[in-house]
């Protein structure tokens, strides 16, 4: 179905575009049934950890400059973790904590020149982007302030990762500022978080191998990050295409009720809202057949809490 919609032809001279800030690393595979009909904006910095290429892509756009709120020439961090570099420089109080506090280490400094979102989109004839992933150590949220009115207001998903315990001078990317910049016109679609071994590290190296090797078995890890994806909410679209854009991000999500609403609000008469209708009811159609196979396991559980 989604490859269906992405063929619809008011996306043919506007294809979907994705834009991934901070991409060292593999493209991830939540995107793969849009990614051969996009244009996809890869951005690092930090040459050192390649964007890794393992999906095919309309349009693929390789950017190795450093993303700021404004162009101006400022100090960047390199680490020795390559997804740790940033403008801001990393709290050695807070980092030290952490077992990897070793990928925070300073290994050099040097003054560059920035480049803002704004230009990047411009200078590469972009129309606008749909999905966006913001990763940038410490400055999403400027990043997401910056953006113009206009550009922002049609970004139909962000998948940005907030501070949880500060570890970079200066950032102001907690959760708290985040929710709230974000609630007026997004909802939270999904919060993954990331867990590492909390301890220090330095006095972790005076044990026996053994007793190390132990510690990274068995020790419970403790939440270090979090991503939180956020989703736009519906305005009755009078662009067939954006509307279409967001169904495709919602049939993804397996958000099928509010397909059903916002097929409802769209008087539309092009037979693709009709066939994602249909598309909807097979797969609520087809999920009975599980459904039923999972009866006996209610019952079976129901049960068990009465005895």
């Amino acid at each position: 179905m989604i490859n269906k919609i992405l063929n619809h032809k008011s996306f043919k001279n506007n294809p979907p575009v994705i834009i991934d800030l901070g991409a060292s690393g593999e493209t991830y595979n939540k995107w793969k049934d849009i990614y051969p009909q996009s244009v996809f904006v890869a951005l690092d910095g930090d040459k050192r950890e390649k964007i890794k290429k393992k999906h095919k892509f309309k349009k693929y756009i390789q950017i190795n400059k450093i993303i700021f709120k404004k162009k101006t020439n400022k100090l960047f961090y390199f680490t020795k973790s390559p997804y740790c570099s940033s403008l801001l420089k990393p709290i050695y109080k807070k980092t030290k904590e952490w077992f990897f506090h070793n990928s925070f280490k300073i290994i050099k400094t040097t003054k560059i020149k920035t480049v803002t979102v704004k230009e990047i989109i411009y200078k590469n004839k972009i129309e606008g982007i749909d999905i966006m992933k913001i990763d940038l150590q410490g400055i999403d949220l400027d990043i997401l302030k910056s953006l113009p009115k206009k550009l922002k207001e049609n970004i139909k998903y962000i998948d940005i990762e907030p501070s949880m315990y500060g570890f970079y001078r200066g950032e102001k990317n907690n959760v708290s500022e985040i929710l709230k910049y974000m609630q007026k016109d997004y909802s939270i679609e999904d919060i993954a978080f990331g867990k590492h071994i909390k301890g220090d590290i330095r006095k972790i190296e005076n044990y026996s191998n053994l007793k190390k090797k132990l510690i990274y078995f068995c020790n419970k890890k403790s939440i270090s990050y979090m991503n939180i994806c956020f989703i736009k909410k519906f305005k009755n679209h009078k662009n067939v295409r954006d509307t279409l854009m967001y169904l495709c991000i919602l049939l993804i999500n397996r958000r099928y009720s509010e397909v059903y609403d916002i097929l409802d609000m769209t008087n539309n008469k092009d037979p693709i809202f009709n066939e994602i209708k249909s598309f909807c009811d097979n797969k609520l159609n087809f999920s009975l057949i599980t459904y039923i196979l999972f009866i006996p396991l209610i019952i079976f559980k129901k049960l068990l809490k009465k005895i």
